[in-house]
């Protein structure tokens, strides 16, 4: 080939930092059925049912809806400021007008309890005698216990202070009081109060919480940081090790053990050795956090002020979209050069290198011919090949190649393949295939027995066969005859995407109908009613663990071969991961999937693309708890 055609070298790129890539966040707000958007307490009951304590009224959810409960429905006020499941399933809940309990979706009030009426609650709590405490803001600790009997405690018995934000027990038995005053503990009916002279980070208080993996350490939230109470001794975490904000309103303990901070300036998540923050720019819906919770099964919730109720359902995706960093949102292909970059090509916004958490961007304007990227190959001279709707280059050393006419004369590029024999095959939309090898140009159309002239992929198998994906099925080519596999061979549909060989040497394609493997003889197929998310297959990968990875219009499968063919296990054969996960998009694209070392998986939609991490994502395995509501 003539390289003298069109020359670039890339002499600089368009540069932007990351603001920040999006995590799997989902909020639930006013438009969702949430009574209010400020939400100041969060619990899960033992039926699994979420139970959110707003500004104006209480809130349960079931997964789907939201159900409200405010004064006409029993409540002493609908200003609810804390909320706390008891021994016996019961809803106990805080508000500006003492304490009420939910049991069976019905509210109910104690007589002995009207004590509190006059006092805004903003703590409860159930100690291991079963006896009830109540903290208040400004009336002290109240221990309700026996029949009717009763004790309040202030800061003339010792208590750090009358405003009392949480209550926690350790396994000695002794009780712990965050206060606005210090750490109060009470133990043999004494109460000591620990503050700054002792070595705690600051005297104002806002949660407390015991580690499970370590019962005998005291998490405290302050307004100064994080402090953690172990043997006698104060430690304080703040800014020093990334803490965003070190006014902490809230602390919820995931499976790691790791501490999540609620804060004023979002979530900051505490690994033990540094914090790793959380904000509107990951996926929060607002960043003043005032309660969070850890549910049954692993996931965070955090409400927030004016925002409602963000749940956080891991780190397993990180999502880039055109708000934080992406040219263009039509994300169709990755590669990963010899220099360890990667490198993503858009329908419209030209391409993008991701270094070092930054986007590289490389446009027409620095010489690249289109910015309609169809795909990106990676060839044998590690030559980054780019099919374009407007022509075909290649990038070699910093240096861009743009084939000439009278080299490449067909548009519209969707694939180069560069095969064993020196030759290169390109896979064009309008004028088939078409095979360049020693500057000549032999083109494979529906004049020759092709069954469609638009063609996506073509693959060079382990036995030198050349496979070919069209618009109108599948074409084998070797030895100089051709083979063509339609409907009547076993496709799921005419229309084929993507062509792979796995490690078996077993050729699989993926269709706007399903995808399916060559058995040797015609192809067998696995579609939606087996399973598969979507009708329109756009992708299919095989991972170095052996899973198959298939992109569809309505999210990514993962496919257990072993599983599928093996009835008993059918059902776990195929996870779903998609929006409801974190996937940027249910729409994924065409080849548009990448493997890296580590194993994180990219995936590209219309929507933005995704990375994804397998061993992070632990899905939902807690099986749900039946709750029958009704029989008729």
């Amino acid at each position: 080939m003539n390289k003298i055609a069109a020359l670039v070298v890339l002499v600089f790129l368009l540069v932007d930092t990351l603001s920040a890539q999006t995590y799997p966040f989902r909020t639930y707000s006013i438009e969702d059925g949430l009574s209010e958007s400020v939400v100041n307490a969060i619990v899960q009951d033992a039926k699994g049912y979420m139970w959110l304590g707003t500004g104006v009224g209480l809130n349960k959810y079931d997964g789907v809806h939201f159900t409200n409960f405010f004064e006409d429905q029993g409540l002493n006020s609908s200003k609810i400021y804390a909320l706390y499941v008891d021994s016996k399933d019961r809803v106990w809940v805080g508000s500006n007008a003492g304490v009420n309990y939910v049991e069976d979706d019905s509210v109910y009030s104690f007589a002995k309890y009207s004590g509190l009426n006059q006092s805004a609650v903003i703590s409860i709590f159930e100690d291991a005698d079963g006896d009830m405490w109540f903290g208040t803001d400004g009336n002290g600790l109240w221990h309700f216990y026996g029949n009717d009997e009763q004790v309040v405690y202030s800061r003339s018995n010792g208590l750090g202070d009358d405003h009392v934000r949480a209550i926690n027990q350790t396994e000695n038995g002794d009780l712990w009081f965050a206060t606005r005053g210090g750490l109060s503990r009470l133990s043999d009916g004494n109460f000591r109060t620990f503050t700054q002279k002792d070595g705690l980070g600051e005297n104002r208080l806002r949660d407390l919480l015991i580690a499970p993996n370590n019962p005998n350490a005291l998490w405290i939230a302050t307004r100064a940081g994080l402090s953690k109470f172990e043997d006698g001794t104060f430690t304080n975490y703040g800014n020093e090790l990334g803490l965003r904000d070190e006014k902490i309103h809230t602390l919820s303990i995931d499976t790691k053990g790791h501490v999540w901070c609620g804060t004023e300036g979002g979530v900051s998540e505490f690994t033990g050795s540094r914090f790793v923050n959380y904000t509107a720019d990951h996926g929060l819906a607002t960043e003043i956090i005032y309660s969070s919770l850890t549910d049954r099964e692993g996931n965070i919730w955090f409400g927030t002020l004016g925002g409602g109720v963000s749940l956080f359902l891991g780190k397993y995706f990180e999502n880039y979209d055109t708000e934080n960093g992406l040219s263009n949102g039509l994300v169709t292909s990755f590669v990963k050069n010899e220099n360890g970059e990667i490198w993503m090509s858009t329908y419209g916004g030209g391409l993008i290198k991701f270094v070092d958490g930054q986007f590289e961007y490389f446009y027409t304007q620095n010489g690249l011919p289109d910015n309609r990227v169809y795909r990106l190959n990676i060839d044998s001279k590690d030559r980054m090949w780019i099919g374009m709707r407007d022509g075909v280059a290649y990038m070699e050393n910093d240096v861009l190649v743009t084939l000439s006419d009278e080299e490449m004369p067909f548009r519209k590029i969707r694939h180069v393949l560069d095969a064993s024999d020196g030759s290169l095959w390109f896979s064009t939309y309008d004028d088939g295939l078409a095979q360049v090898k020693n500057r000549k140009i032999i083109t494979f159309n529906t004049e020759d027995g092709f069954p469609s002239n638009t063609v996506v992929q073509s693959l060079e198998a382990s036995d030198s066969t050349i496979w070919v994906a069209t618009y109108g099925g599948v074409v084998s080519l070797k030895n100089n005859e051709m083979e063509v596999y339609t409907l009547q061979e076993g496709l799921p549909h005419n229309g084929v995407m993507s062509i792979l060989e796995d490690a078996s040497g077993t050729i699989w394609v993926s269709t706007f109908g399903g995808i399916a493997w060559f058995d040797g003889v015609q192809f067998v197929d696995i579609t939606e009613q087996d399973g598969l998310p979507g009708r329109v297959c756009y992708f299919i990968s095989q991972t170095k663990d052996g899973f198959y990875w298939v992109g569809t219009n309505r999210g990514v499968a993962r496919l257990d071969i072993q599983k599928f063919y093996n009835d008993m296990d059918r059902d776990e054969a195929i996870q779903v991961i998609n929006a409801e996960q974190g996937l940027v998009s249910n729409e994924t694209n065409l080849g548009a999937v990448f493997e890296q070392e580590d194993g994180a998986l990219w995936f590209g939609t219309i929507d933005g693309v995704s990375k994804f991490y397998p061993e992070e994502y632990r899905g939902n395995n807690v099986p749900p708890i039946i709750n029958i509501v009704e029989v008729t």
